[in-house]
């Protein structure tokens, strides 16, 4: 009976230490496998990228083809025929595109800078960007932006050298100057950012703030106050890159779409309506806008790259053609869409003066970078290089 019971416990423990070896081996090779389904995830919305970016910039054009019915005013003259429709279009893209297209430089950003070892020799970093951002500010600005815009706005040289010199309000040309500016930030503070993310959101809301309250002040010279609201989404960026787990994925990209065209219609609310209450929530609540709408945007543009990518998309001519030159497109479409409505506006109804302005915005700005991509210095001159793949 001693050795019977001996031996059963014997057998207990023994089966007890296979079982203990088999389940950790089976959770070694559930967690490897799990982190190469991460990776693989992780490499594929680093390479989609480049064409969640080149959507986004067709997204800004289209968003400027409908800015003529904003409540703000955005030209020389007043749609003769109203549009709720395209007014609130415009007012919803732009809640997002711009956003999220810094929130993809973040991404990108961290990718590069902690992950390849790169962006970290500051005088290489700061050349590098000012080729690729500030020359074809200075190039777009000089031979297009500015005489245009004195063209249309009949501007003295003080209110041009204000816009564009110092730029303050260099029409669409501000976000090159504000991506830069972000680009200088994030060198000198992502590393405390990135390694404490509690502190990161510390220093971009307390930025934030500042930028919000400074504009009030001091002008927004070479778009200092800008770039400081939106190293928010720079950052943003680069935590969703640093979170290997994917989380923002567990949300399906219906509840992504519904949370931002429910915090959009409370923000618009907000804005309508007086008192104290409203006017913080009209401070607070665009902040969760542009956030969740720049993350709805990156979530989207991933889930579809990833739907469409059995089709060969890359391969297609015309995608190639934008993602080669929608920066050159960016640099040139707002002054057509000005030329376009002052042609048609009042002649057509508004929806076929908004798919005009589409259609030939695209066209002639699709046109100029063909043509300035013939000869190396224009190239150059555009910042053809700041959208090559992963830069």
């Amino acid at each position: 009976q001693t050795d019977r019971q001996t031996d059963r416990q014997t057998d207990r423990q023994t089966d007890r230490q296979t079982d203990r070896q088999t389940d950790r081996q089976t959770d070694r090779q559930t967690d490897r496998q799990t982190d190469r389904q991460t990776d693989r995830q992780t490499d594929r919305q680093l390479k989609n990228c480049n064409f969640v970016k080149t959507v986004l910039m067709l997204l800004v054009v289209i968003g400027h083809c409908v800015s003529l019915w904003t409540t703000e005013g955005w030209f020389n003259q007043l749609p003769v025929q109203e549009s709720m429709i395209l007014g609130n279009l415009s007012s919803w893209i732009g809640s997002f595109h711009i956003y999220a297209f810094v929130l993809v430089s973040g991404y990108i950003f961290a990718s590069l800078r902690y992950e390849q070892g790169k962006y970290r020799n500051f005088r290489v970093f700061v050349i590098s960007k000012a080729k690729r951002l500030l020359i074809p500010y200075v190039f777009a600005a000089v031979v297009w932006a500015a005489p245009w815009h004195s063209l249309f706005f009949h501007a003295s040289m003080d209110e041009l050298s204000r816009k564009y010199v110092l730029a303050v309000s260099p029409s669409q040309l501000w976000f090159l100057w504000m991506l830069f500016v972000v680009f200088l930030m994030a060198f000198f503070l992502s590393d405390k950012m990135y390694s404490r993310p509690v502190l990161g959101f510390g220093i971009s809301l307390a930025l934030y703030a500042v930028c919000y309250v400074g504009e009030y002040f001091i002008p927004n010279i070479f778009q200092i106050w800008s770039a400081g609201r939106y190293l928010l989404l720079f950052f943003l960026g680069m935590l969703l890159r640093k979170d290997k787990r994917n989380r923002i994925y567990r949300i399906p990209c219906l509840g992504w779409v519904i949370m931002d065209i429910v915090l959009f219609i409370l923000t618009k609310y907000c804005a309508a309506r007086d008192g104290l209450v409203f006017q913080l929530l009209h401070v607070g609540l665009p902040i969760l806008l542009h956030m969740t709408g720049a993350v709805m945007a990156f979530v989207l543009l991933n889930v579809f790259a990833d739907k469409i990518n059995k089709f060969g998309y890359e391969s297609n001519c015309f995608y190639r053609f934008f993602e080669r030159n929608n920066f050159t497109i960016y640099l040139f479409h707002q002054q057509v869409i000005y030329i376009v409505i002052t042609w048609l506006n009042g002649k057509v109804s508004s929806f076929i003066l908004a798919l005009c302005n589409f259609i030939i915005a695209i066209c002639l700005s699709s046109l100029i970078a063909v043509i300035l991509n013939r000869w190396k210095l224009t190239r150059f001159l555009v910042g053809q290089k700041v959208f090559r793949k992963m830069e």
